[in-house]
């Protein structure tokens, strides 16, 4: 089929971030056998402002997204973080094109909805990567809608390294991620008490950020990573860096996550509850480096064989069109629907 993807492509960042899941939903969605025109609505945006008035510049967009729906006439408008498309545009295209399905994606943590908000009572179905158990209360609105939990997803064409195969290493540990006051005494902490090993820390200031092909180089030569969210109290949360960092073969231990049991087994990830039990858990998997590349293994074949973008968009495009599905997803009793 054909499909308008609406997301934030960044173009004019030069590959800094083709890691980004925009990019692997349309790689899977295109192997999946559709079309799929890509629609960066923020660089549109952006090179259509007059005298750098924004509004301007939205206001083109929004004209061009109606042009291209014109064109292209997709059976799917799939919309990622679109904050600059709001409901009135969402409800002109519902009426002009009543046919067309529309869905959402959201892999941000759901501290803040009103993007979501602003169109939920336009759209069939809303894709997130927060697990429905503890998804924040919204209006239905009498509408027929679908919540569904995906997993943050890998690429085989960006995920590429295995570093569980690498012999020389840069740094024991990795993590990267601002220090926010979510995560800053624990890192600061863990920091201090690991002072015999190589720990490395980027992301918390702007000469340690790690862009583009650099940030999955630099977790292939690490030996294990630290994934740890903002949040790890809500079910099946984490942020897409769990799935970059296990697909590109290094050592995951995480903060325990709520329900991780449905998508990974404890031979394919190590979790902690407390700072002392990843103190130990990190000493340990150094000490014994036969059974940290097992495990790193383990999680990569998991990651590409489980949370691919191949399988995630078929699984999306499955729900949407309410085809029965093709195969066992693990995550697929993870579904709220409004529908009476």
């Amino acid at each position: 089929m054909r499909i308008l993807h609406i997301a934030n492509f960044s173009i004019f960042k030069n590959d800094a971030v083709f890691y980004s899941t925009d990019k692997k939903i349309s790689n899977g969605l295109i192997r999946n056998g559709h079309l799929v025109s890509d629609f960066s609505y923020r660089d549109i945006s952006k090179i259509n402002r007059v005298l750098g008035l924004k509004k301007i510049g939205i206001n083109k967009m929004i004209r061009s997204l109606i042009i291209s729906i014109d064109n292209l006439q997709p059976e799917l408008i799939l919309l990622g973080h679109s904050e600059l498309i709001n409901g009135e545009v969402l409800s002109f295209i519902r009426e002009k094109y009543p046919k067309i399905k529309i869905a959402m994606w959201w892999v941000d943590w759901l501290k803040n909805l009103s993007s979501i908000k602003s169109k939920i009572k336009y759209i069939d179905v809303l894709f997130t990567t927060t697990g429905i158990k503890d998804f924040p209360n919204i209006d239905f609105e009498n509408k027929n809608l679908k919540i569904c939990y995906i997993p943050n997803m890998c690429d085989s064409s960006i995920e590429s390294y295995k570093a569980f195969d690498e012999v020389n290493f840069d740094r024991d540990l990795f993590f990267a991620g601002r220090l926010d006051k979510e995560r800053e005494s624990f890192i600061n902490s863990l920091k201090t008490l690991l002072k015999n090993i190589k720990f490395d820390i980027f992301g918390n200031t702007k000469e340690s950020i790690l862009l583009g092909n650099k940030f999955l180089q630099t977790i292939s030569k690490s030996k294990i990573s630290l994934n740890l969210s903002r949040d790890h109290e809500t079910s099946l949360y984490s942020s897409d860096r769990l799935i970059q960092l296990m697909a590109n073969g290094t050592m995951v231990i995480s903060k325990n996550i709520p329900d991780i049991e449905i998508l990974f087994n404890n031979d394919e990830i190590i979790l902690f509850d407390e700072k002392e039990e990843c103190l130990e858990k990190i000493n340990y998997y150094l000490n014994n480096d036969e059974e940290r590349k097992k495990v790193a293994k383990n999680g990569w074949e998991k990651a590409h064989n489980s949370y691919n973008s191949t399988r995630v968009t078929k699984f999306m495009i499955e729900t949407i069109f309410e085809e029965n599905y093709s195969e066992e997803y693990e995550w697929k009793n993870q579904i709220i629907s409004s529908a009476k």
